[in-house]
């Protein structure tokens, strides 16, 4: 099968994709290949064949597509290692408890599945007689693939659905440094990793941008007041890590609070400085733990993986927070910050929220800054409502005691 995904990169994520996107796809490639392992299947070859997935594959390929990829390979272990007659009883027991992927994961992966099997059948069809025909089967079988993506991926406004702010306030408090619940133990992690995500909240930068961060990128603007840059460094000499992370947006500096500043100062002068091998590279964050990447900047799987461990906190609370709905949510309370600039005299135009928007968030157009903008407007309005409902149940209550007590029936006007 590893031709396939080279043919299918080359022919149609190559030329109009990053590279963080192709390495995504590939990765949903590789986790249909597990669910070939899995079932004991090969699906190319049974579509060569003109056996195309039946209805139950599908919902099967969908459900896969949920599973954690890392928790699934350790069950695959876990399984190997059971003897044969205990495989029949536990191993679905144990399937059943996988951790799952966020929908928008999942949405990504059915989305390659159904577009890469679609590729490779068109492929190998090409020449056949009844070639018209096995191609709209294909088609078909890849509809009927993509029609098993979630439907809650986003709301009404085009937003993906995130936790409440509320929610990530909590997290917050978690991971501070003198937080009991903190799960990490050392000093310097729990140092490193609160300012991290601290930027996170406060400036809604990207992860990627976050983990691209330079020493010097963390200074003052004009005014003297404090800032990070966003540097677009890609194919960066100074970075050792074999798949860095991008910067997917403009380039930008963003104001932090005095209070952030200096953390970050207190990090690289006090942690990061003393920690071997730190200072081989310009990176800002640095693996803290012994061994052999000591010092080696910090890649998107240990961030990801530092994320996780929080979440495992409070699962209750937690299990739907991952890096990206920082992002969501400085924009929520950018809204808040943006009405009562409003409110206080100095009206902004819409145009004007959208320029504010766009800037700090590094857009290079208003669309993506539009789709909060409606999200604000949408949690208005049902605000709004819900306030008006209350009112009218009030009333309505009001109305039925008077009733019980034979006073008569409100009048219209009074509701």
């Amino acid at each position: 099968m590893s031709l396939w995904p080279t043919l299918f990169t080359i022919a149609e994520s190559r030329k109009t994709k990053e590279a963080n996107t192709i390495r995504n796809e590939l990765a949903a490639i590789s986790h249909l290949r597990i669910w070939e392992c899995l079932h004991k299947r090969n699906l190319l070859d049974e579509i060569a064949n003109q056996q195309f997935p039946t209805e139950g594959d599908i919902l099967s390929l969908r459900d896969h597509c949920y599973s954690d990829a890392r928790d699934l390979k350790s069950y695959m272990d876990r399984v190997k290692s059971m003897p044969s007659n205990a495989i029949a009883l536990i191993a679905p027991i144990q399937m059943i408890s996988l951790q799952t992927v966020e929908q928008s994961h999942a949405y990504n992966r059915i989305t390659t599945v159904g577009k890469f099997l679609y590729f490779c059948a068109l492929a190998i069809f090409r020449g056949r007689p009844n070639v018209g025909e096995l191609n709209a089967r294909a088609k078909a079988m890849r509809e009927a693939v993509l029609a098993q993506r979630p439907k809650g991926k986003t709301n009404r406004s085009g937003l993906a659905v995130h936790p409440f702010p509320q929610h990530f306030d909590e997290f917050m408090a978690v991971v501070a440094e003198g937080s009991p619940d903190n799960p990490f133990k050392s000093e310097k992690i729990r140092h490193r990793n609160f300012t991290m995500l601290r930027i996170l909240f406060e400036t809604g930068m990207r992860s990627g941008e976050l983990l691209s961060l330079y020493v010097g990128d963390v200074t003052y603007d004009d005014h003297g007041d404090p800032i990070v840059r966003i540097v677009d460094r890609r194919d960066d000499p100074n970075d050792p890590r074999i798949n860095p992370p991008q910067v997917k947006t403009l380039e930008r500096e963003l104001p932090i609070s005095h209070e952030l500043y200096e953390k970050l100062q207190h990090y690289i002068s006090a942690v990061r400085f003393y920690t071997p091998n730190a200072r081989t590279h310009p990176l800002l964050f640095v693996n803290h733990r012994g061994g052999e990447y000591q010092g080696s900047p910090m890649t998107d799987k240990n961030f990801q993986l530092e994320v996780k461990r929080v979440v495992a906190v409070r699962p209750d609370r937690f299990k739907d927070i991952r890096r990206h709905g920082f992002r969501h949510n400085f924009n929520v309370h950018l809204t808040d910050k943006l009405d009562i600039y409003s409110a206080q005299g100095k009206p902004l135009s819409d145009k004007e929220r959208l320029d504010i928007r766009k800037t700090l968030n590094g857009h290079k157009g208003d669309g993506s800054g539009d789709v909060y903008e409606r999200n604000a407007t949408r949690a208005k309005a049902m605000k709004a409502m819900s306030g008006f409902q209350g009112k009218q149940a009030a009333v309505l209550k009001e109305a039925l005691t008077q009733a019980k007590q034979g006073k008569g029936i409100v009048d219209d006007d009074d509701i």
